[in-house]
């Protein structure tokens, strides 16, 4: 290949044909568009030397065949007319502008002296063409590139015009039709065999470049049926792009277990094209205008804990390239992701010092079946808390007890609740005839049990068990069991369930803020509070395992496994309970400094009553809240508060029914009634008065309207 020369204003450029494009810097850029300029101007003057200069470029390039010497022009004037000659001539310089802007052409600048400074007189520049006569004779002129611009030549171009005309394009892929009446005609490629003949072997591999982007320009892609009919207008330039058929690789990605999203993650596709980038918030990816062929995938995932992610390949066969109008993405999975699902217990589940789980929390576990699901295999972590009443010397044992009760409950094992009873539990926190009545509560036929009747006898004689009236070991054993199987399943079904267990106390040290959901940044010492009284559930994906794993059987204060196993949260599940628990009534906490401690409050219905101090109310942020067990149903209810220190009695209702949400009971009298003498007595002594306290105005119109005398 040699170096041609175009004269340039003040300046001449080298041009010499490369084997591939190059890309170009800014500067070459710059040069190559002025020369592009200068070949163009050249063209449009028609310049001496112009047609050698374009044949020797077209041949390196293989725009066209070998011409011969002594007609440099004869394949572009086989038309016989000048009209075919320039149209020709005009498309050869287009695509050598082209391959000058891709950088298949390199150049390079020579200045030229000043016109002054020349010697010899000037060039005699040859006449200019003769001016087409005007005729009423009109011409249709279209050209067929490829994708990238490349010429489709010998291809017959069909014109509807005059009852149907057929013109084969030419090396430049321009069909011309002349001497036409018509102002408008079509044009269409019905020889579906020869377009292929001439595409197919291009399409092999994918090819850089873009198409022309002149006027009357339109695209479209071949399937192997006909092109067109496409719209034409008489003495216009027209060019028709044919086009693979371009789709899309629009792909939806999950890990290998389809429960986890691969989000935000960063991806490499490698094919007859590249790409890269990151999935959206939805796990998917979408690169449009995708050539056909095969493509694979590369993931970016994070396979250990401190590593950085590491690009993991799709192994289930490559990405389809998808029709561009496609609106559902492929499916694939790939790798393992992080993925861990907490379940926490909200509300009342714990009484204090107590690690028996209340009949409130039995009904938010009958949601646990549909977890196991969603999570199996998984490695299951149960985590205890405390509330900071008491030291951590009790507070450590005791949130690991509570963790090990819930597993024990998901296991169904009874053996292990059983031991709660006996002596060598401490007495605070040993179970006993209160666990039993909770137990005997929950049962679902424990409404049909006659008033008459104790309920340690009703079990038994319903149960087929010995009536004497003890909850003995044999009593105690059915009544665990069918306490237990409330939840509706066992993680003892090892044929349905792959699910390990691992307990863990984190005693006082991660108690919640108000609001119940995020930690406490600065939690307060002996405080009592019912929804750190609590225990979470951690499902971990198997393949990770528990990350970080637990610091022993208890955290202690300021470690940071615990709020890292929270961060790494993917789904949160609350389970809510739905279970009846009793009559449910509260006051504001602003009480409590006022309330005599012999203050018994008594709910009767019928013939059951049910007494609570007030110290059996438990603090749920600004609200001490008393369940009445017993207490269950539309039968009215009578609520008294008695004080022997105060010598006073006080109905607070008087057979209401307490059942219904939305139509609270109607107060007779007001707690703070029973209080006042006591508040009058500290007036006396200028202890109230100094420190500008007084009664705080608490009524039944200050209780949670959602909470105060429902059942729930």
């Amino acid at each position: 290949m040699g170096v041609h020369r175009l004269e340039g204003i003040a300046r001449r450029f080298n041009l010499e044909v490369r084997d591939f494009p190059r890309a170009l810097d800014a500067q070459q850029r710059d040069l190559a568009e002025s020369a592009a300029r200068a070949l163009s101007f050249a063209a449009e003057q028609r310049q001496p030397g112009l047609v050698q200069l374009i044949t020797g470029l077209a041949r390196e390039l293989s725009l066209l065949s070998p011409l011969s010497s002594s007609d440099p022009l004869g394949e572009f004037s086989s038309a016989g007319s000048q009209l075919t000659f320039e149209r020709s001539l005009e498309a050869i310089v287009d695509q050598i502008v082209e391959a000058l802007l891709r950088g298949q052409i390199g150049v390079t600048q020579e200045d030229i002296s000043p016109l002054t400074d020349r010697r010899g007189p000037p060039p005699v520049l040859p006449p200019a063409p003769p001016r087409r006569q005007e005729e009423s004779e009109n011409f249709f002129d279209v050209r067929f590139v490829d994708e990238v611009g490349q010429a489709i030549s010998g291809v017959d171009a069909d014109f509807s015009v005059d009852g149907g005309q057929t013109i084969p394009t030419n090396a430049a892929g321009v069909a011309l039709l002349e001497d036409v009446q018509a102002t408008s005609t079509s044009v269409a490629i019905v020889d579906t065999e020869a377009l292929s003949k001439v595409l197919d072997p291009r399409w092999e591999k994918f090819r850089p470049g873009k198409p022309p982007k002149a006027s009357n320009t339109q695209e479209v892609a071949f399937r192997g049926a006909a092109l067109g009919p496409f719209p034409l207008k008489a003495a216009l330039p027209h060019t028709i792009v044919v086009k693979p058929p371009l789709g899309k690789l629009f792909v939806e990605l999950w890990d290998k277990t389809g429960r986890v999203l691969h989000t935000n993650c960063d991806f490499k596709i490698t094919g007859p094209q590249n790409f890269e980038g990151t999935t959206d918030e939805a796990g998917r990816l979408l690169q449009e205008d995708v050539f056909p062929g095969d493509y694979s995938l590369s993931l970016a995932l994070e396979l250990s804990e401190e590593g950085a992610p590491v690009f993991v390949d799709l192994i289930d066969g490559p990405l389809l390239v998808l029709d561009s109008a496609a609106t559902s993405p492929q499916v694939r999975f790939v790798g393992a992701a992080r993925r861990v699902t907490m379940a926490r217990l909200r509300r009342m589940f714990f009484e204090t010092n107590k690690s028996f789980l209340l009949p409130g929390a039995v009904g938010a576990l009958r949601q646990i079946r549909e977890l196991y699901g969603e999570n199996n295999p998984s490695e299951l972590l149960i985590v205890g808390h405390t509330d900071t009443t008491a030291e951590p010397s009790i507070n450590d044992p005791l949130s690991l007890e509570r963790a090990d009760m819930t597993a024990a409950y998901l296991l169904d094992d009874e053996e292990v609740w059983l031991k709660q009873y006996e002596t060598s539990i401490a007495e605070k926190r040993r179970w006993g005839a209160h666990e039993d009545e909770l137990m005997l509560s929950a049962m679902p036929d424990f409404a049909t049990k006659p008033a008459d009747e104790e309920d340690v006898r009703w079990f038994q004689r319903t149960r087929g068990l010995t009536v004497d009236g003890i909850a003995g070991p044999k009593t105690r054993r059915e009544l665990i069991h069918e306490y237990m199987a409330l939840d509706g399943t066992s993680l003892r079904e090892r044929r349905n369930f792959d699910i390990t267990i691992t307990t863990h106390g984190c005693g006082e040290n991660f108690p919640l803020g108000d609001e119940g959901e995020e930690l406490d940044p600065a939690p307060e010492d002996e405080k009592e509070d019912a929804s750190d009284r609590r225990v979470e559930l951690f499902f971990f994906d198997v393949e990770f395992g528990i990350q970080p794993p637990p610091p022993g059987k208890n955290s202690a204060k300021g470690s940071t496994q615990y709020p890292l196993w929270r961060k790494k949260v993917t789904k949160l599940v609350e389970l809510e309970s739905s279970f009846i628990e009793g009559l449910i009534v509260e006051w504001r906490t602003e009480l409590d400094a006022f309330v005599p401690d012999d203050l018994v409050l008594e709910a009767s219905q019928g013939e059951k009553k049910q007494r609570l101090a007030w110290s059996d109310g438990f603090v749920d942020g600004p609200f001490r809240r008393f369940i009445f067990r017993k207490i269950i149903g539309p039968t009215p209810v009578t609520l008294l508060a008695q004080s022997e220190s105060l010598g006073a009695e006080l109905t607070l209702w008087r057979e209401q029914d307490a059942s219904l949400p939305d139509a609270p009971p109607t107060w007779e009298h007001f707690l703070e009634e029973i209080l006042l003498e006591q508040v009058e007595e500290r007036d006396e002594a200028e202890e109230v008065a100094e420190a500008g306290a007084e009664l705080p105005a608490t009524s039944d119109a200050d209780v949670r309207p959602s909470a105060a005398g429902e059942f729930a």
